[in-house]
Parts: structure tokens; C-alpha cells; sequence
């Protein structure tokens, strides 16, 4: 998630630690306030420069005025030698009574009252002065080394007489006429230097006024721009307090909260859990574990991919939905009914999805018993009216011959020849074997559907189960002339419940026999498997049409066909083999062909003896 900011403020975001980020904008205002600071001194001290720069520069072009004007000065006196002046003695408006005065002495005389008048000091200094009133003093003397190097002024500030001046001095080279006076010297020559002293009090005063100026100013400024800062930080803070509060009072609704709530972005972080929540979580991802995870690092790839199909209805159609969802917690179900609903956080823009979840597992469940009960309730129906059926016409309907015949032996016996009366028992016994037969399937079927069957395991030979099977059913096969063939090792012992194997190999050996037409085959063979014996039951009979495969093991409640002889089912028998095999553990199968015949395979392990 991108963000514009160290912390995420918005009502989605994780929960502010207001003090946290107080101390962060604490530091971030210092570092701000200091750097605001170093800004202001920073333009103050170029302020006082450039002051400092005015000052220098307009003391500078004083001097450099005063000393041009007494330059041009003092070239015209040289040029016009001495100079006539009114003598102090004479009289006023007495025009004869002057007197001579040499150049120096008058430019001496005009520097004093010049002095007095503009607080400044201007000298005349001899690089070799006799007369120690031109003497250099040692700043003067200093500025004859620049001269040497052919620099035409020197300046700089100076104390004289414990006042602060500034001092600027420009070389007197030798001229023409000055040769007159100087002969000895040359035209160019260094003879000494024009010095000039002005008292700086009164440009200082200018520059203090200024620098207090800039300085308010500044002040100023500084503290405009901090309490600017301070403002800021101020509205930020309060602005921080009421999502803090907002957020608080926003969680504090979704922990109280009945059902489970959750939140999370379209690519699947969590965001928020409340503790209901929480419970359905794996473990090791309760107590905020979870936090900075994906839904697809608790939940299997089927489980997200689910949950992501329904997130991206939601997100696309802006609209709140209702889901019903399934996920797996460490090996439990639970069937959530979950109320999506997207929500756009006003300070990202981002989207984002919250989820309120009620477990319907327990619901769904009875939902599915209920199912359950209805479907056994709608086959208990069913195999009533079937078993009602049976009783009805089944049972009944066989009687009829057997009254028939009973009647007729009770009554005309004496006119009965042998042969006659063997016929007549004879029928009698295949109609009574077959209501047997019919008696102990609507028995079995009846406790298989009340569950009230009990597998009772014990050692059995094989050989003999099925021996047992052939011998009742002897008279029956042997009247339609049927072969059979008997291929199953005396040695073999199973261990299994004895009444559910004779009532399977009774049910097909008697459809075997049944459905086989007079003279045909009939072939057993067992052979051991696996813990177990595989016994095949293959008959030549007319076989069973594809498309009536499904319906023999029950598929269809009361599938029937007579046999080759008009012989007469219920349908029953296959529909409990097959549920006594599955009891017994083992399977069942078939194959057949029409007009060929048909093979039923049946697999059963040894079981375990209880006793033991």
C-alpha cells in the first residue's frame, strides 16, 4: 500500500498512537523551528554585510572626496608657489597690508580649522621629515610599504587618541614644479603622502540605526514564520485527536459486535479482526498474528479463491452482497453467512471491504440431517409400500396352488395315481421352497433397513456354505436339467458372518438357477485374494439388457424379470446382496450380455473375530 505519509490517517488505517506521532511532528517541528532559525541568521548576517559593505563604502568615498578636492588644492599652490594673505595685525579694508605664506604652512593652517570643523584629521607626512609635525607615524609609516609596491592609497580603521577613526592616505610623488624647491629629487619620486583621519562615530550611528532596523525586522519575521509552524502543528494535532477518537469509537462499535467482522483490500491484507473473528482463525494466528498478513496465508488456495470471487463482485459492483462461505480451521467446517459491503476511505481513496459473518454451521448441518431424514423417510416410504405390496400378493398369491393342491390330496388321494401325487408334491415343494426363500429375504431386508442386523464373524469353511446352498436347491436345478459346476477348494476357510453369506449366495445361486433356461451351465468358483476369497457366479441364462444394469442392485425399487420358466421375483434379493456384501466390507459387480448369460463377482476379507 502506497502512502503519502509515515502514518496512514484515515478511519481504515491502523489504530493511531496519537503520542507516537505527537513526539514524531515534536521532532519534525524542532528541526523545522531550527532550520527557520538558521535561515533568519543567515539573512541577518548577509543584512549586516551588506551594511557593514555600505558603511566602509561611503566612508570611503568621503575620504576619497576630501582627498581629490586637497589634492587639486595643493597642485595649484604648487603651481603658484607662495600665497599672499591679509596679516591678523592689520586694520579692516587695508588693502597693502598683506603678508607671504609658504604653501605648507598654509595648507597646514586650513587642515587645523578643517579638523575642528568636520572632526577629521588631514596631514601632510614626509617619508624623510625633518620637522616632526610632518613626521610618519607607524600606520603611516605601514602604508609606505604598499606605496612601494606600487599601490596609490591604503585604508583602513585606526584608533588615535582612544578614538575610532578611518584613515586613508595617498602617495605625494615629486612633480615638476616642485623641483624648484626639490632639487635633489625626481619627477615621480616618492616624497611623502597625503593622510586623512575621519571619525567614524557618525557613520556608526547611521549603521546601528540600520542593523536595529534589519534586526526588528527579522525578529519579526521569525516570529511570524514560528508561530505559522506552531499554528500548523496545532490544527494537525487536533486534526490527529479526531480520527484517533473517530477510529476508537468506530472499532469500539465492531469489537462489540455480535457476529464475526473483518476488514481487508482488494488484494487480500487484513486490515482489521474483531475477537469473534479471531476464534475462527487457525491458532497460530489468533491474538493479531494475523496482522500484515493475507487472507492466502491462513486459508487454502481453494478457500481464497472462493473468497476472492465473492470480494470481486462486491468491489465491481459497489454494492453490498450476501455470501455463503466455507472454510476449513484446523480439520472443522464452518459455513459462514457473510454480509460484504465495500466502503472508500475518505483520506486514501482506497476501497475497502468489510465483511460481517453469522457461523450457520450448526443451521446447515440440521439443514443437511433434515435432508438426510427426508430421503430416508421418503425410502422407508417407499420400501413400505413395497413390503405391503410383497405381503399383499407375494405372500398371498402362492397359496392359492398350495390350497389347490392340499385340497386335492386331502380330498381325492384314492383316485390319484402315483405319478400324479409326485407331481404334486413336487410343485408343492418348489412353491413352498420359494415362499421360504421369500420369507428370509423380506426378513433381512426388513432388519437391514432398521439396522437391527448384526454381524456376528466366526471361521467358516467355504466349501461347505456353498455345498449347503446347492443341496437345497437341488430338486429345482436338477428339474430344469441345469449343469453345475463346483469349483471351490475344500480348504478354504473365511471368516465371516454365516447367516449374511448363506443369504448371499442363496440370492444368487437362486437367480443363477432362475434366469439359466433347462440343460444350461451354472459355474461357482471361489479363489483366495488379497485377506479375502473372490467368489464368481457364472450362468449361460438369458442375460440382463445394459440399460437394466443400474436398476438390478436397487437403483430402482422393485426391479424384477421373470425367469426361463415364468419363475416370479420380488425384487429384493440383488438390493440386499449388495447391502450385505458392503456390510460384510467386501464389493460386488456384474457383467453380462444378453443371450449369453451373465457373472456376478463378489469380494469378501476375512473379518475380525470380536472375541478374540
Amino acid at each position: 500500500m502506497k502512502e503519502t505519509s509515515k502514518y496512514k490517517i484515515g478511519l481504515l488505517s491502523e489504530k493511531i498512537d496519537i503520542q507516537k506521532i505527537l513526539n514524531h511532528y515534536k521532532l519534525t517541528f524542532a528541526f523545522l523551528l531550527i532550520g527557520w532559525s538558521i535561515v533568519i541568521i543567515f539573512f541577518l548576517s548577509w543584512k549586516i554585510s551588506e551594511l557593514n559593505s555600505t558603511r566602509h563604502e561611503l566612508i570611503l568615498n568621503e575620504a576619497r572626496t576630501l582627498a581629490e578636492r586637497d589634492t587639486l588644492y595643493t597642485n595649484w599652490v604648487i603651481s603658484h608657489g607662495s600665497v599672499y594673505i591679509k596679516s591678523n595685525s592689520s586694520k579692516e579694508n587695508d588693502k597693502n597690508n598683506f603678508k607671504i605664506v609658504p604653501p605648507l604652512l598654509m595648507y597646514k593652517q586650513l587642515q587645523e580649522r578643517l579638523k575642528d570643523k568636520n572632526k577629521l584629521i588631514i596631514k601632510i607626512t614626509s617619508l624623510n621629515s625633518v620637522n616632526p609635525d610632518y613626521k610618519a607615524d607607524d600606520w603611516e609609516s605601514k602604508s609606505f610599504e604598499y606605496f612601494k609596491k606600487g599601490k596609490n592609497e591604503f585604508y583602513s580603521f585606526d584608533t588615535i587618541n582612544n578614538k575610532k577613526y578611518f584613515r586613508y592616505i595617498i602617495p605625494l610623488k615629486i612633480k615638476k614644479e616642485c623641483l624648484s624647491c626639490h632639487s635633489n629629487q625626481k619627477v615621480g619620486e616618492i616624497k611623502g603622502a597625503y593622510s586623512i583621519a575621519l571619525l567614524s562615530s557618525s557613520y556608526d550611528r547611521y549603521y546601528n540605526h540600520q542593523l536595529r532596523n534589519d534586526i526588528i525586522l527579522h525578529l519579526l519575521i521569525w516570529f511570524i514564520g514560528s508561530f505559522t509552524f506552531l499554528f500548523v502543528f496545532r490544527k494537525l494535532y487536533l486534526y490527529l485527536k479526531e480520527v484517533n477518537l473517530s477510529q476508537e469509537q468506530f472499532y469500539e462499535l465492531l469489537n462489540n459486535s455480535p457476529m464475526s467482522t473483518f476488514i481487508k483490500d482488494s488484494e487480500g491484507n487484513l486490515i482489521y479482526m474483531n475477537k469473534i473473528a479471531e476464534q475462527y482463525l487457525p491458532e497460530k494466528f489468533r491474538n493479531g498474528k494475523w496482522r500484515g498478513l493475507k487472507d492466502s496465508d491462513i486459508w487454502e488456495p481453494e478457500i481464497v479463491q472462493k473468497l476472492r470471487e465473492h470480494d470481486s463482485e462486491v468491489l465491481i459492483s459497489m454494492k453490498s452482497k450476501v455470501f455463503e462461505e466455507t472454510i476449513i480451521s484446523e480439520g472443522k467446517k464452518h459455513v459462514w453467512l457473510t454480509h460484504k459491503f465495500p466502503l472508500k476511505d475518505s483520506s486514501s481513496g482506497k476501497v475497502y471491504i468489510i465483511g460481517m459473518e453469522i457461523d450457520i454451521t450448526e443451521r446447515k448441518e440440521k439443514e443437511e440431517e433434515i435432508k438426510k431424514y427426508s430421503k430416508q423417510l421418503e425410502e422407508l416410504n417407499k420400501n413400505k409400500d413395497k413390503f405391503i405390496s410383497v405381503l399383499a400378493h407375494d405372500l398371498r398369491g402362492p397359496f392359492t396352488p398350495i390350497l389347490g393342491y392340499t385340497e386335492l390330496l386331502a380330498t381325492s388321494a384314492e383316485y390319484l395315481t402315483y405319478q400324479e401325487i409326485k407331481e404334486y408334491a413336487h410343485s408343492l415343494d418348489v412353491i413352498v421352497k420359494n415362499q421360504f426363500q421369500l420369507l428370509e429375504n423380506v426378513l433381512d431386508w426388513s432388519r437391514l433397513e432398521g439396522n437391527r442386523l448384526k454381524i456376528e464373524p466366526k471361521e467358516l469353511n467355504l466349501f461347505d456354505e456353498v455345498k449347503k446352498i446347492l443341496n437345497l436347491y437341488q430338486p429345482i436345478y436338477n428339474d430344469k436339467e441345469i449343469q453345475i459346476i463346483e469349483k471351490v477348494d475344500p480348504a478354504y476357510e473365511i471368516i465371516t458372518d454365516q447367516h449374511s453369506l448363506n443369504t448371499i449366495l442363496r440370492n444368487l445361486i437362486s437367480n443363477a438357477i432362475k434366469f439359466t433356461p433347462n440343460k444350461g451351465t451354472i459355474q461357482i468358483i471361489a479363489s483366495k485374494e488379497n485377506n479375502g476369497y473372490k467368489i464368481k457366479i457364472i450362468d449361460s441364462g438369458i442375460g440382463i439388457p445394459k440399460e437394466n444394469l443400474p436398476k438390478i442392485f436397487g437403483g430402482e425399487s422393485g426391479f424384477t424379470t421373470r425367469g426361463t420358466n415364468n419363475e416370479k421375483g420380488t425384487g429384493l434379493g440383488l438390493t440386499i446382496c449388495k447391502e450385505l456384501v458392503e456390510k460384510l466390507g467386501g464389493q460386488i459387480g456384474v457383467e453380462s450380455e444378453v443371450g449369453k448369460g451373465s457373472t456376478f463377482t463378489i469380494f469378501l476379507p476375512n473379518l475380525k473375530i470380536q472375541n478374540q
